[in-house]
């Protein structure tokens, strides 16, 4: 009896402790004065940036769930600041949760080294995603097939790229990867292998390089290169305290010159609140 009872303590206890460890994660950061953020992990390149040289609060970084933990984390109030790398979806918005844009994101298409490829149009890049293309001879290169390696559906890089390139059709098949940085260790290790990711993460990458999309070169520095989205940290409600607080430190002089390391900052433009869209003029510009 005695045994059976220290068990069912021992039980007991171990069901709480573990209840609490899954306790909503921004609870215990606004107990603590820590700022929570999930989301995007494109986005998470700045906020690893931002966490050593923002004081005010411990910055804590999750960015497994990607862009999709930025919309539902936020909605459901278990984390501080949401980062999505696409506009927010509506049903999300009409939760309540407020996007503040913080910058403008190009997205990379990556190739081996050794691939003589070096010039990729629109046309092309649906082909080849959507399986119509198959093999790098019929684009100038090598005599092999081309492998897809796509970051998972969660992630922005997934559903923006479809939406500004394949125009509606389907991906073809691929192999999923996790996290997006893995492309890049994809594609390094295969001739044929091609993929799609922020240039933020693509910065100091070997073995690997970004193509050119229509004639323009993949670079933050290029206003005409056709394949950007928006960046947006997220709030549940508009931001106050010591979301506020970051968010504008982010908009100001000192985050927009840090985040320009990664991204398009607005510094120059009027920070915005709402869902302003520059996806939509990327994916006329496709369309051009």
């Amino acid at each position: 009896m005695g045994n059976i009872l220290v068990s069912r303590i021992f039980s007991w206890s171990f069901t709480v402790f573990f209840a609490c460890m899954l306790l909503p994660t921004s609870l215990a950061a606004r107990e603590s004065g820590l700022l929570l953020y999930v989301g995007s992990s494109t986005i998470g390149k700045y906020m690893h940036a931002a966490s050593r040289r923002y004081h005010r609060n411990t910055l804590v970084i999750k960015t497994m769930m990607e862009s999709s933990g930025g919309e539902k984390w936020v909605a459901h109030g278990r984390a501080d600041i949401g980062g999505v790398a696409r506009t927010v979806k509506q049903k999300y918005l009409d939760m309540g949760v407020v996007p503040t844009l913080i910058g403008k994101d190009g997205m990379g298409v990556l190739v081996h080294a050794d691939n003589p490829v070096r010039d990729l149009s629109m046309a092309q890049l649906r082909g080849i995603f959507s399986g119509t293309i198959k093999n790098w001879r019929t684009l100038g290169g090598g005599n092999y097939p081309i492998h897809l390696y796509l970051v998972s559906a969660d992630s922005a890089t997934f559903s923006v790229f479809k939406q500004v390139v394949l125009q509606g059709k389907r991906y073809a098949q691929h192999e999923t990867v996790s996290p997006d940085a893995v492309v890049i260790t994809k594609v390094r290790a295969d001739l044929g292998g091609i993929g799609v990711l922020s240039l933020a993460l693509l910065i100091d990458s070997k073995r690997v390089r970004s193509v050119a999309v229509n004639g323009q070169k993949a670079s933050l520095n290029n206003p005409d290169y056709p394949i950007t989205r928006p960046l947006y940290l997220t709030t549940r409600g508009v931001p106050q305290g010591k979301t506020k607080a970051f968010i504008d430190w982010t908009l100001s002089t000192q985050g927009q010159r840090l985040l320009q390391h990664y991204f398009i900052g607005v510094a120059t433009q009027q920070a915005t609140r709402g869902n302003v869209n520059p996806l939509i003029q990327s994916a006329k510009g496709a369309n051009e």
